[in-house]
């Protein structure tokens, strides 16, 4: 009797420990999951909270930034347009005195004034539609540049009434100077829009130098570390297959 109550007691005994065993395990078990289960969360918290800051501190940034040197640029073409027109009616208005009584070359010079004041025109209404961030500048160009179209003009009348000498005044007193005053004014508002357009490009820092944008790499690298296991496994399989 005395013996199948200790065999009772030592089974009793044994389960009790068994089962503490088993739930210490269990608890082990348990917190290795959780920490498992932590990478993937981290992750994922790594993902979305660099790739939120990177949109807002780099993507929004640098749009705002291309944005702004696409203005620039389109402001400079127009410039740059405006002004080799300008140059090109000076130089052929100059060889209708240079070529006085020549009417092959005068019928050409014509020919090309007229193409280049279309030209010049054209640039002219371009640039009035721009956005620019000086509208002081743009008013004075414009202005500049309608009223060289006039005085030239009324070289070209003088021109066609066969009256050179007046001609010849009226570009170095009157049309000469407006153009030259044009010129100027274009070349430093596009030295000014330069400037500006390298200021931007150079504050514009590479992606690699966003501390954010490692800690997105730091957050994917998990996936691709389980995604590496993962087709491990399979090509073990697979080539465990083929071989046996």
């Amino acid at each position: 009797m005395a013996l199948v109550t200790e065999n009772k007691i030592e089974i009793h005994t044994k389960g009790r420990i068994n089962k503490f065993v088993i739930m210490e395990n269990a608890a082990v078990f348990s917190k290795k999951q959780s920490l498992w289960a932590l990478i993937p969360f981290i992750s994922l918290t790594l993902i979305i909270f660099s790739s939120i800051t990177l949109y807002f501190r780099y993507i929004r940034t640098d749009s705002a930034n291309y944005g702004a040197i696409n203005v620039y640029n389109q402001q400079l073409s127009s410039l740059r347009d405006m002004s080799q027109s300008g140059i090109n009616i000076q130089r052929f208005s100059n060889n209708l005195l240079v070529y006085w009584g020549d009417s092959t070359e005068i019928n050409w010079n014509q020919k090309k004034i007229s193409d280049c004041r279309t030209q010049f025109s054209e640039s002219i209404n371009k640039y009035s539609l721009l956005d620019t961030s000086s509208s002081s500048i743009k008013d004075s160009l414009l202005a500049l540049g309608n009223y060289f179209l006039y005085t030239n003009q009324t070289y070209l009348q003088k021109i066609a009434a066969k009256d050179s000498s007046n001609a010849y005044l009226y570009r170095i007193q009157v049309s000469r100077p407006i153009i030259e005053k044009f010129l100027t004014l274009n070349q430093t508002y596009s030295n000014t829009l330069s400037s500006q357009i390298a200021t931007i490009s150079s504050s514009n820092r590479s992606v690699y130098s966003h501390y954010e944008f490692w800690l997105l790499v730091a957050g994917i690298l998990p996936f691709i570390v389980i995604y590496l296991i993962v087709a491990k496994s399979f090509l073990e399989i697979i080539i465990w297959e083929i071989i046996f």
